[in-house]
C-alpha cells in the first residue's frame, strides 16, 4: 500500500509539473503573439509615415486614427518634454535617449516611461523625434497574474489528485476489512469538506487555462493539423475537470447543508412511544426513565425519531437483554436533553479516556453478524450536527456506554 500511495504522489506530481509546463507555455505564447501584433502594427505605420508626402506628424496623425490599437504619437521639437499630439493608453513622458532613438528607429522596443510602452521612433533631425507608443502595462500584468494562477492550480491540483487518490485508498481498504468501516467514514466526512473548499478555489485558475485553450483553437484555426490536436485534447481534459469540481462540490453541498423539515411536535410523547416499544420487544429488561411531559419542539419530527431509534435498537443489538437501562428527556432553558445509558460491556478501551468527550470511535472489532456496521451512531451525530446541537459520549456509573445530546428547541 505504501509503494502505491508513492506512485500515486509520483504521478500527480508529474501532472502538476505538466500542468505549470503548459500553462506558462500557453501564457507565454499568448503575450508573444500580442506583442508581435503590436509590432508589426508599429512597424507597418513607420514605413508608411516615411513614405508620406506630407510632414511626418501629420501623417501619423492621419495614419494612426482608425488603428484598430490606440497609439499615442508624440513629437518632440527641442529638448522638453514631448507634446503628445494623439493620446491613448500610452503616456509618452520624456524624450528618447540617443541610444532608445537609435534601436527604436530600426525595431520595436519597450521604453519604460509614465507607462511601459512598445515603441517606434524617427529621427526627424535638428533634435526633433516623431514617438508612437503601445501600452504594454495590461498585457504584462496579465501574464503575471496568468502565471501566478497557474502555479496555484498547479499546487490544488497536486493536493486534490493526493486527496483522491489516498480516498480511493481508502475504499479498497474497506472493501477488504469491514473492521475499518468507522475509520473510512469519518475521512469521508473529512474528503467531503476538503472537496467543498478545493473545489470553489480550483474553478477560478481552470476557467483561466480554459479560456486560453479556446483563445488558442481561435488563433490557429486548422493551420497546423497537430498542434490543433493537441489544443483539443487539452480543451477536452479541461472540460472534464470543470465537470468533475461541479460534481464534487454539489456533493460537498448536500453534504453540509441538508434540507430539514421543521415543525412543531411533542417529543414527550414520541420518546414515550419508543420506551414501550423496547419494553414490548424485551419484556425482561429493566428500563428506568425519566421523560418531561408536554415538551414541543421545533425540529424533524422523522429525524428525531432516528435519533430514539438508534438508542433503543443499539441496546437490543450491544448489550444482554437482562443489562439495565436508564433514560431522560428533560428541558433546561432552551436547550433539550437527552441521558442515556446502559449496563452493558460498554465502549473498547481507549474510546473515552477523560471521561465524556466528543464522539470519536466505536467498537472496530464489530462485525454485522453482531450488530452492523456502526453506521447507527454516526448518523445520529450527524442528526445532532444538522440540529446545531452536541453529542457526547463516554462510560456509565452502570458499567456500560453514556450517551449525552443536547439540542436547541
Amino acid at each position: 500500500m505504501k509503494g502505491r500511495n508513492l506512485y500515486w504522489s509520483a504521478l500527480a506530481l508529474l501532472v502538476s509539473l505538466l500542468t505549470i509546463f503548459i500553462g506558462v507555455a500557453l501564457i507565454q505564447s499568448n503575450y508573444v503573439a500580442e506583442i508581435r501584433s503590436i509590432d508589426k502594427l508599429l512597424t507597418q505605420d513607420i514605413h508608411d509615415i516615411k513614405r508620406s508626402i506630407s510632414g511626418y506628424p501629420s501623417a501619423a496623425l492621419l495614419l494612426t486614427q482608425d488603428s484598430p490599437i490606440p497609439i499615442t504619437v508624440g513629437f518632440a521639437a527641442d529638448p522638453g518634454q514631448p507634446v503628445q499630439i494623439r493620446d491613448s493608453g500610452a503616456r509618452i513622458s520624456r524624450r528618447l535617449t540617443t541610444s532608445e532613438l537609435a534601436k527604436a528607429g530600426g525595431t520595436p522596443i519597450t521604453v519604460q516611461m509614465a507607462t511601459r510602452n512598445r515603441v517606434r521612433a524617427i529621427d526627424m533631425g535638428d533634435d526633433q523625434q516623431l514617438i508612437l507608443a503601445i501600452d504594454v502595462d495590461n498585457l504584462a500584468r496579465n501574464r503575471v497574474n496568468g502565471l501566478r494562477l497557474t502555479f496555484v492550480f498547479a499546487l490544488l491540483l497536486f493536493f486534490f489528485s493526493q486527496t483522491i487518490s489516498r480516498f480511493s485508498s481508502s475504499r479498497r481498504d474497506l472493501r477488504l476489512a469491514q473492521q475499518n468501516l468507522e475509520i473510512e467514514q469519518e475521512r469521508q466526512r473529512r474528503t467531503q469538506e476538503f472537496l467543498g473548499d478545493a473545489s470553489h478555489e480550483l474553478r477560478t485558475p481552470l476557467t483561466v487555462i480554459k479560456g486560453y485553450t479556446e483563445l488558442l483553437r481561435m488563433r490557429d484555426q486548422g493551420a497546423n493539423p497537430e498542434v490543433g490536436k493537441q489544443i483539443d485534447r487539452m480543451h477536452a481534459e479541461i472540460v472534464r475537470m470543470e465537470e468533475l469540481i461541479n460534481d464534487l462540490l454539489l456533493l460537498a453541498e448536500l453534504g453540509e447543508h441538508p434540507a430539514l423539515e421543521l415543525a412543531p411536535f411533542n417529543v414527550s410523547l414520541q420518546a414515550l412511544g419508543f420506551i414501550e416499544d423496547a419494553q414490548l420487544l424485551q419484556p425482561g429488561r429493566e428500563i428506568n426513565f425519566s421523560v418531561e411531559p408536554g415538551i414541543v419542539v421545533n425540529a424533524s419530527e422523522k429525524l428525531m425519531a432516528q435519533i430514539f431509534s438508534n438508542i433503543f435498537s443499539n441496546a437490543r443489538r450491544h448489550t444482554p437483554e437482562n443489562a439495565q437501562i436508564r433514560f431522560a428527556l428533560v428541558r433546561e432553558g432552551s436547550k433539550l436533553h437527552i441521558d442515556y445509558d446502559d449496563a452493558g460491556l460498554g465502549f473498547p478501551e481507549g474510546f473515552a479516556t477523560h471521561g465524556v468527550r466528543h464522539f470519536a470511535r466505536f467498537d472496530k472489532s464489530r462485525s454485522r453478524a453482531t450488530g452492523g456496521s456502526g453506521l447507527g451512531l454516526s448518523l445520529v451525530e450527524a442528526i445532532v450536527k444538522a440540529f446545531n446541537g452536541k453529542i457526547l459520549f463516554g462510560k456509565s456509573d452502570l458499567g456500560g456506554v453514556q450517551m449525552r445530546i443536547e439540542l436547541p428547541i
